[in-house]
């Protein structure tokens, strides 16, 4: 499942595309159109989870919406309203399911955390590198934050961290620090696929939970694309090949 976004000059979208392993088919638009948001894709695109984003000129949006969706009746196929994600921001990133996700960075508190129980949102531990526009997987208990961008140091960083549910650890680093990368796959077994800022990259690297090794790149560099999946059977999709030009 994806959701929202931009492209170029064109409006922010709340447009949602569903995947079933061979093409994609419209669904139900968002609520709040909206790009760098983030979601909770952990579990089953039947349930999943959007928060967070930028609405376009200088508003952010701290609305949350869930995805409803009934095996059995398609038209019932639906966003609708979550506890709206406690701080204005954007960049963040986040993953797990619908109701037991975690949230973590973002443009605005950068190295903050939240929890959603399905509900509403909670504080939980901060992370030891502030950050955005970072890859994200795994689980609320067992998740991951790779690489992305820190405004004190100012650059693209290579910082991995690992949560447990309470407090981040840091990890071995990303051979290639970057921004604006898709990351999939579980915390003991992870991808990190293109990125980077000003040019993308095509880099890929996998993770076993220890350390980072440098796989088969991508077919195009890109980056600001979206990835789902885990490491033996993922993909990436969308994104702005070679740089967004600003």
């Amino acid at each position: 499942l994806m959701s929202g976004g931009g492209s170029g000059g064109t409006p922010v979208s709340g447009k949602t595309e569903e995947y079933n392993g061979t093409s994609w088919t419209e669904v139900a638009d968002m609520a709040v159109n909206r790009y760098s948001s983030a979601g909770a894709n952990g579990g089953t695109t039947s349930a999943s989870l959007a928060f967070g984003g930028f609405l376009g000129g200088s508003s952010y949006s701290t609305s949350t919406e869930e995805w409803n969706k009934s095996g059995n009746i398609i038209t019932s196929d639906t966003w609708a309203s979550g506890g709206n994600y406690p701080d204005t921001t954007h960049g963040l990133q986040g993953d797990g399911t619908q109701t037991a996700a975690f949230a973590a960075g973002g443009g605005a508190d950068l190295d903050s955390t939240k929890e959603y129980d399905g509900s509403s949102w909670t504080a939980g531990g901060n992370m030891g590198t502030n950050r955005y526009t970072f890859g994200a997987n795994g689980t609320q208990t067992a998740g991951l934050a790779v690489a992305g961008f820190a405004p004190f140091p100012t650059g693209n960083q290579a910082d991995v961290e690992e949560y447990n549910g309470t407090s981040w650890s840091e990890q071995n680093d990303l051979n290639t620090g970057r921004r604006y990368l898709a990351g999939f796959g579980t915390q003991t077994a992870a991808v990190a696929a293109g990125g980077g800022y000003p040019s993308a990259v095509a880099n890929v690297e996998e993770y076993n939970g220890t350390s980072w090794t440098a796989v088969t790149a991508l077919p195009a560099v890109r980056q600001r694309h979206g990835g789902g999946g885990v490491q033996t059977s993922g993909m990436v999709f969308g994104g702005i090949s070679p740089n967004p030009g600003g």
